[in-house]
Parts: structure tokens; C-alpha cells; sequence
């Protein structure tokens, strides 16, 4: 799934009103659009993107797979705030729950942080928009506080909450990511680079602990070394891309050592159950590590 921001077009219209079109996404944003939500609707706000200052006005498209599935924006401020800007967006309805607009709001703090002066983006979703709250902590962005019947909608007030995504913060932890990216990168290396042995394969028993059964094909990259001085312990999962899922770190109180044991294709199940393995017993502690890639 390839999700890209860009400028509007015209020919844009058409798809931007049919998912204004949808109460639920309406019931969502604070600006009060009108229902029904035409097409000359949305030519006439594309017009109004496309001729705004580029200095202050940054709106984009969100396309998934070339398909205009939503809108986002940051818009500066004015007065004493010039540097600090607010992000609105929407997504339609049938792109929901799949993480996109988390990945084009950090698309869209990528360009503003890179090609403006703009030191601070906030935005402020009613208190009652959990999945937009979410899209904004997974964007990195911080919670400042609740804004008490800060909104009137639809006859209601409403409270609203306070995000926002400073630029220190920001690169600081763009730069930590990119680290762990680069870890990811070398782990990577290091299992295409070695030949996978699994001696122990599901539903087989622990050598010396015939409580324990394996739950997951489990074994080792041959010619590698762990910290136990035998080779690098894997868990291979049944998903049928192969890669690295997430790593568990352990601390074995019997053995006195500390390892790594490498998750590959593994699904969301299996790694609860390699969890699970490596914290049964009072002497082996594991923390599960998820890859993630901004």
C-alpha cells in the first residue's frame, strides 16, 4: 500500500466530495461544511488551496495507491505565533484503521520541519476522537493538556485536547530512529548472510524441561555466536514473508547470560506466544522489542 501527499488538483473534486459526503467523517471535524457536500463544493476549496500563500497555507492531498483517500494540512499562524502552525486533516471512511493517516501525518511534519521556519505544529481533536488522539501520539506528537468546553458543534460543547510536535524534539528523535533503523538494517544482514537451522520444531519438547513445548519453529543461525557461546537462537514463524519481526532480549538467572533471540516472520499470535515461553519461569525474564520504522 503506497500512501503519498501532494498538491490538489481539480480533478480531485469528485473524490473529495464523495467522502464529505459520509456524517461520520463530518461529525468529526470542527469547521462546520455543509451537508450535502457538493462537488462544486470541493472545487471550491481545491481553488482556494491552490491560490493560498505558500508561506503559510500547506495543504495536501493524502493518495493511497494514486487514489485521493483524504486531506491534511498545516496552517500557520499569525501575530506573536508566526512560527507555530496547526495541522487539520481527514481520511474517508473506507480507509480507516489501516495506519495511513498516521504515515501521512509524518509525511506532512516531514515537509513543514524541512522546508519552513516553523518550530511548532499543535492540533486540537475533540476529546472524544480516540482514533485521531491516537494518530497523533504514534505521530510523536505530545499531549499538553485538555481544553475544557473549548468547542460548539452540532448544539453541543465540547472539549477538545491539545497535541503538538516541537522541532527539537522532532529531529532529536528522528535522528534515535534512524539509529534503530540502521540496527534493523544489520540484523538483517546478518540473517540473509547465515544459514537457518531449526532443531527444534513446533510442538517438540525442551531437551532437559519436557514441560515446556515449543510453540513456534525454533533454532539458530549456524556460524554465528550468542553470548552463551553457541550460535544466535531464532524463532521462525508461519508468515510467508520471512522478515525480521522483533527481537526478545533475555536475562537467564540459571545460565547467569543475557541473549538475543530473533523473531523472523512472525505473526501478532506467535510472538505472544514466544513471549509467553520466555516468562514462565522464575528464572528467565524476556522483553519483546517490535521492529518499527517511521
Amino acid at each position: 500500500m503506497q500512501v503519498y501527499i501532494r498538491k490538489w488538483k481539480i480533478e480531485d473534486a469528485k473524490n473529495l466530495a464523495q467522502m464529505l459526503n459520509n456524517k461520520k467523517v463530518l461529525d468529526n471535524l470542527r469547521d462546520g461544511l455543509p451537508y450535502p457536500y457538493t462537488e462544486e463544493h470541493a472545487v471550491e476549496y481545491i481553488t482556494e488551496m491552490l491560490s493560498a500563500d505558500e508561506t503559510k497555507t500547506f495543504a495536501f492531498a493524502i493518495t493511497v495507491n494514486e487514489q485521493v483517500a483524504g486531506s491534511i494540512g498545516v496552517f500557520r499562524c499569525d501575530n506573536i505565533h508566526f512560527r507555530t502552525a496547526e495541522m487539520g486533516y481527514y481520511i474517508g471512511e473506507a480507509y480507516w484503521g489501516k495506519g495511513i493517516m498516521t504515515n501521512a501525518v509524518k509525511q506532512t511534519c516531514d515537509y513543514v520541519f524541512k522546508h519552513t521556519d516553523i518550530v511548532r505544529i499543535f492540533a486540537e481533536p475533540f476529546s472524544y476522537n480516540i482514533a485521531s488522539c491516537r494518530v497523533l501520539e504514534k505521530s510523536g506528537f505530545q499531549f499538553e493538556g485538555l481544553l475544557k468546553s473549548n468547542a460548539f458543534k452540532n448544539g453541543k460543547i465540547l472539549d477538545m485536547k491539545m497535541y503538538s510536535l516541537v522541532r527539537e524534539s522532532y529531529r532529536a528523535k528522528r535522528d534515535m530512529i534512524q539509529v534503530n533503523n540502521e540496527f534493523w538494517h544489520v540484523l538483517d544482514e546478518l540473517v540473509s548472510g547465515s544459514e537457518i537451522i531449526i532443531d527444534r520444531p513446533k510442538g517438540t519438547t525442551h531437551p532437559r524441561f519436557s514441560h515446556m513445548v515449543y510453540p513456534v519453529d525454533y533454532g539458530y543461525l549456524q556460524n554465528t555466536a550468542s553470548m552463551d557461546g553457541a550460535e544466535i537462537d531464532v524463532w521462525v514463524g508461519t508468515k510467508e514473508d520471512k522478515n525480521i519481526d522483533a527481537i526478545i532480549c533475555t536475562v537467564d538467572l540459571m545460565k547467569k547470560d543475557s541473549e538475543i533471540k530473533i523473531l523472523i516472520g512472525c505473526t501478532e499470535e506467535e510472538k505472544e506466544l514466544i513471549y509467553k515461553v520466555h516468562n514462565e519461569s522464575q528464572y528467565m525474564k524476556g522483553i519483546l522489542i517490535r521492529r518499527s520504522i517511521l
